[in-house]
């Protein structure tokens, strides 16, 4: 009877750990994050990223705000590059800074980070990336689609979803975790 029961134990962790995998490829599949980097850590560097984030959060809203596919995001997103650089650019120039600024869209690795509607599990992400200057400072990373850096509504509904999206996301941590054990065992 025991054996029967940790079978059966063990059948219904591996299947919750299945389904929150799932659940994260769908997430990753339809999320779009903004991540940009400061020069260094110096506190005027670290205003100064703040400032382009938001210059560029107000050019995304803008393009995005009609959005409602991750891809088309992506499409309009890669578009308008060049457009993004210069708005990024203009930003550091207008703080009296000559630092340069480079714009990029691709995959790229995130660690886990809460939202205020969310968490996000850690792991490759599109992502449109800013680097000011030489890019060794702290960094700042939101989600561009859906709009998560602009939506900051308190909306009782959405606050009761946070925990259950946390509760699947750190099964997948543990599911993660156990599969690089056995892995390295192997």
């Amino acid at each position: 009877m025991k054996r029967f029961l940790s079978f059966f134990l063990l059948i219904v962790i591996v299947l919750t750990c299945v389904y929150a995998e799932c659940s994260f490829d769908k997430i990753k599949s339809d999320v779009v994050r903004l991540h940009v980097i400061a020069n260094s850590n110096t506190k005027e560097d670290q205003e100064l990223k703040l400032k382009v984030r938001d210059s560029i959060l107000v050019k995304t809203n803008e393009l995005l705000k009609d959005v409602n596919t991750k891809q088309n995001s992506l499409t309009i997103l890669k578009e308008n590059l060049c457009m993004l650089e210069n708005t990024a650019y203009d930003c550091i120039q207008k703080e009296g800074y000559s630092y340069s600024v480079a714009v990029f869209l691709g995959e790229y690795d995130f660690p886990t980070k809460t939202y205020d509607t969310m968490t996000l599990p850690r792991g490759t992400y599109d992502a449109l990336r800013i680097v000011i200057g030489e890019g060794k400072g702290d960094n700042w990373w939101c989600v561009l689609f859906p709009p998560f850096c602009l939506d900051k509504t308190n909306d009782p509904e959405t606050e009761s979803k946070k925990n259950d999206v946390v509760v699947k996301f750190k099964l997948l941590e543990i599911y993660n975790s156990i599969k690089k054990k056995i892995n390295s065992i192997f």
